[in-house]
């Protein structure tokens, strides 16, 4: 179009000039002196024709015409009209290959990841891509050219939420790129919705500097945001745990030595004594105290198994469903689908037959006027968009995804992110400990899983947890006759019947106390030493005498596996038991291969440890209780 505009000047400026050169006053005979041939005077006559007094000048002098320039002027304008007209239709064709690059140009936008809207100098939007229009949910295309940006972008500071001039507005002040790269901004769109933004505002100038557009490209950033927070709160929950982990252990061997001390002494009285009703009742809470500790230990993650048994998730859930139907509510319907029944794991089955157990007590309290609860298994594979998107620490692959689904009461939006910390509980007051879905979210974690909750006031909730599955491994039948101990009660005339010497090292006086009187009641001699070291130096010296030794596992100056290395060197046939609060870790795993004879859990039972004392005299092979 410039290119036609500039031929238009052109000839016109050439027409003018040309014809003020064919104009001047002179007469007609001046103009043709001396005519020769009939033809000069037929142009003379015909010149003759035109009267002197038709044509003027401006100030009032006749004006003849000199013919021959007047010819070449109005050939060669008619030259450079034919010019024009051969610019003019190659600027015709040029046209569409302009439009076509202007299409490329959309296309390219719309298949940027980030949005982007291009405005004039006033900021009026002229066009966006398909990023922005989703983002915003606008359909900018039909306000091209007639909404501005500042109309329809937003931005306020995170904190305070104070209004922020538009990125735009600052550029075309200031002339410069204006960035934002940290997550600190806060774009709200027509329709409300929030969205944390990184941006960049970027003024067009023209060679004198004049601004003629802007641009603004923003990124959505609220799913990088969401997984660094899931992240953040990862971290808490194991940084909560492991605090959890040190009070639950000193707590535990509070309560073995009130169990214990409390068992020995109700051994050595009759049953119509009438401390025995106290002794019971002491017992009893003592077991219960037992039972919540561990469930803060199963937080902690150390007291998970790490075997590495087989199973199958769908034969275990409905082995927790025979549990959870004799203890839900009449008014409660359970519903059971499960699409897949082949969803074979490896980890621990009774951690996760508990945290079915947890998910649906927990379900049933949430629907005291009754309701329907829902379970659910169905396999699928995931792909590394989701699993980046959902939880960073998955690994693509095929998943079970396990479904506990409830109709009652729900949880607000505002607590949903804390229902997974311990002591956290949005019971009433005494209705709840706040360790069930910890040890929830412990089990999920241990087995490489993810748990996702969707809830609303009076909508129910949902629990949808993801463990991955392991194609390669044998199922086995699971069952509780084979992963409960067999060891029942001994009798009082049983117990008499032991002997021995025992070597008992605990850095807790009050358990060496209790742990002596249990075994004294058995018939076993006892030596107690207060850490691991002490438990070597004594046995190096009376290693001919002592029978078995009993390691805790947490101790000052020397662990209990340390110590169980060094008496091993002195004795490869030493027969040692390791006692700890939490269940058998991978590191214990391991000493059974250097000659570990068994592990039993604190607080234990007098006839447990009296079991497996037996059969480690015996030599009969026993790991845990």
């Amino acid at each position: 179009m410039e290119r036609a505009k500039l031929y238009s000047n052109i000839i016109k400026y050439l027409i003018t000039s040309l014809i003020l050169l064919t104009t001047s006053s002179f007469s007609a005979e001046s103009s043709w002196s001396s005519p020769a041939g009939e033809d000069q005077k037929i142009l003379l006559e015909s010149q003759a024709e035109i009267s002197n007094d038709d044509f003027y000048d401006f100030a009032g002098n006749s004006i003849e015409f000199n013919t021959g320039l007047l010819y070449f002027a109005l050939t060669l304008a008619l030259i450079l009209l034919v010019l024009y007209i051969y610019n003019w239709k190659n600027a015709k064709k040029e046209k569409p290959t302009i439009l076509q690059s202007m299409s490329n140009l959309k296309s390219i936008m719309d298949n940027v990841g980030e949005g982007v809207i291009i405005t004039d100098h006033q900021g009026i939007i002229e066009t966006s891509n398909t990023s922005a229009q989703i983002i915003l949910g606008y359909k900018i295309d039909e306000y091209e050219n007639r909404l501005n940006i500042r109309d329809l972008v937003r931005i306020f500071c995170n904190d305070g939420r104070i209004p922020v001039e538009p990125p735009l507005t600052q550029a075309f002040k200031q002339k410069h790129i204006i960035c934002n790269e940290e997550p600190h901004q806060l774009m709200v769109t027509p329709a409300g919705i929030e969205y944390f933004i990184s941006y960049k505002a970027i003024p067009l100038m023209d060679n004198n500097g004049k601004i003629t557009h802007g641009i603004f490209i923003f990124k959505d950033l609220n799913d990088k945001i969401a997984i660094h927070d899931q992240l953040k709160h990862s971290q808490k929950l194991e940084s909560v745990g492991r605090l959890a982990g040190g009070i639950a252990h000193d707590f535990n061997n509070m309560i073995g030595a009130i169990s214990g001390t409390s068992e020995v002494m109700m051994l050595q009285l009759s049953e119509d004594d009438k401390m025995m009703r106290y002794l019971r009742r002491i017992f009893a809470t003592a077991q219960k105290a037992s039972e919540l500790t561990n469930r803060l230990l199963d937080f902690t993650r150390k007291s998970s198994s790490s075997s590495n048994t087989s199973f199958n998730l769908s034969q275990i859930v409905e082995e927790a469903l025979d549990i959870i139907e004799r203890s839900m509510d009449p008014k409660v319907e359970v519903i059971a689908d499960f699409n897949d029944k082949n969803c074979p794991m490896v980890g621990n089955a009774s951690a996760i037959e508990n945290m079915v157990i947890n998910l649906c007590l927990n379900a049933n309290d949430a629907m005291p006027d009754g309701g329907k609860l829902y379970i659910s298994i169905n396999n699928r594979d995931l792909d590394d968009a989701w699993c980046t998107k959902n939880g960073p620490e998955l690994i693509p692959g095929k998943y079970a995804i396990l479904i506990v689904q409830d109709t009652g009461i729900g949880i607000p939006s505002t607590r949903i992110k804390n229902i997974f910390e311990p002591f956290y509980t949005t019971k009433d007051i005494g209705k709840g400990s706040g360790l069930g879905l910890a040890a929830v979210y412990s089990t999920v974690s241990e087995h490489s899983g993810i748990i996702q909750v969707s809830s609303e006031p009076g909508e129910g909730s949902e629990f949808r947890i993801y463990f991955p599955l392991s194609c390669s491994v044998k199922i086995q039948e699971s069952g509780k006759n084979n992963q409960q101990s067999q060891s029942a009660e001994l009798m009082q005339s049983d117990l008499d019947q032991a002997s021995g010497i025992i070597l008992l090292a605990d850095d807790e006086e009050f358990m060496r106390d209790a742990g002596r009187m249990m075994l004294e009641s058995l018939g076993y001699e006892i030596m107690l030493a207060e850490n691991g070291q002490k438990a070597v130096e004594m046995y190096e010296r009376n290693s001919d005498k002592i029978d078995i030794v009993i390691l805790d596992m947490v101790m000052p100056r020397m662990n209990g596996r340390e110590a169980f290395k060094k008496i091993i060197s002195i004795n490869p046939e030493a027969k040692i038991i390791i006692a700890s609060g939490f269940s058998r870790e991978g590191k214990i795993n391991s000493l059974f291969n250097e000659g570990l004879r068994a592990f039993v859990k604190k607080p234990y039972r007098q006839a447990e440890i009296a079991q497996i004392l037996q059969n480690v005299l015996s030599d009969i092979p026993i790991e845990q209780v």
